[in-house]
Parts: C-alpha cells; sequence; structure tokens
C-alpha cells in the first residue's frame, strides 16, 4: 500500500493529520462502487486524524519518540484545538440535525471537508471514550454495493458485517447520526 500525501514544506501537524486520515481509508478498506455515503467514511477518517494528534501530543508530553521532541506535544494540542475549534457544530444544533440539514450535500460532495470536519468532531468523543471500536472501521465498506444505499442502509449494512462486539456501538453512532437500525 502506498500512501501519498499533500503537504509542503516542514508541517509536522499535517503529515501527522494527513497519514491518520489516508491510514483510516485504508483501515476501511475502501472499495470502489457507489460514492454517496463516501462522505461518512471520509468523516471518519477526519476523526480518526483529530484522534491521532491528541493521542500523540498526551504521549510526546511523557515519552516522545526523541526526548528533543518533548516539547513539541504543546505545538500539536494547539493545532489540533484550531481544527477542533473550527469545526464545533453550532450552538445548539446536534448533529443529527446537522447531518440531516446537509445530508443532500453530502451525498453529491463526499469530500466537503467543512460538513465533514464538524461531524467528525461531534462523533471524536464517541471513539474516545470506545477506542476498542476503531477495529469495527474495518467491516464498513464489507459488501458495499455498487447501487446506491440509502445512508440507513449503509449503517445497516456496517452493522451486519461487524461482528457483534460492535453492535452496540455502531447502534450509538447511527442514533447520534438520527438514524434508526
Amino acid at each position: 500500500i502506498i500512501i501519498k500525501l499533500n503537504t509542503g514544506d516542514r508541517f509536522w501537524c499535517q503529515y501527522a493529520y494527513q497519514m491518520a486520515h489516508e491510514f483510516c481509508h485504508v483501515l476501511c478498506r475502501f472499495k470502489n462502487g457507489s460514492q454517496t455515503n463516501l462522505w461518512f467514511e471520509e468523516s471518519l477518517c477526519e476523526m480518526a486524524s483529530m484522534f491521532a494528534l491528541k493521542s500523540m501530543a498526551k504521549t510526546w508530553k511523557t515519552n516522545p519518540p526523541y526526548s528533543n521532541w518533548k516539547s513539541y506535544s504543546s505545538a500539536i494540542e494547539d493545532y489540533l484545538e484550531e481544527i477542533v475549534l473550527k469545526n464545533k457544530l453550532p450552538e445548539g444544533v446536534s448533529v443529527a440535525d446537522y447531518y440531516k440539514k446537509n445530508a443532500e450535500t453530502l451525498a453529491k460532495d463526499p469530500v466537503n471537508r467543512p460538513i465533514n470536519g464538524k461531524i467528525a468532531t461531534a462523533l471524536l468523543s464517541s471513539f474516545e471514550t470506545n477506542p476498542e471500536h476503531w477495529a469495527s472501521i474495518h467491516y464498513i465498506n464489507n459488501g458495499k454495493a455498487k447501487e446506491e444505499l440509502t445512508f440507513q442502509e449503509y449503517m445497516k449494512n456496517w452493522l451486519d458485517e461487524s461482528p457483534k462486539k460492535h453492535h452496540i456501538f455502531i447502534h450509538s453512532i447511527a442514533r447520534k447520526l438520527g438514524i434508526s437500525l
């Protein structure tokens, strides 16, 4: 697998962010087919980037890869804080309402970074609280059809393809997005 990154100069946080994003696509086992629900994978991969940066910042405070990189943990935190602040949902808006409002746009433009980022930020705490369920994304594209599926059908497919140990978690993600499985 070759992963190509698109950043310039020495923007190390961007490299880490992009690497985590692209590696998430590998974990999702991206398949060709309908792209109607690709926005969800894109949002998960944006979230994976945030998750990775947060983990790096925390780890590097006490155990950096090189001792002289310890102080860089605060730069990673600052970079992540900027991303999270930029991607907060509007006050009083749930992720379900936000998705409902933007569903049509996402189906047509799955790589809409401003919308993907807001959904990613809203779902991040679910994966932080339950990191063992990152393994569930491995099943998200299993059985992916060439024909278009509704988002509810796509989520149901993820549920059906995943081991039982991930079912409650997948249900909780669907509920957050206003989807009943």
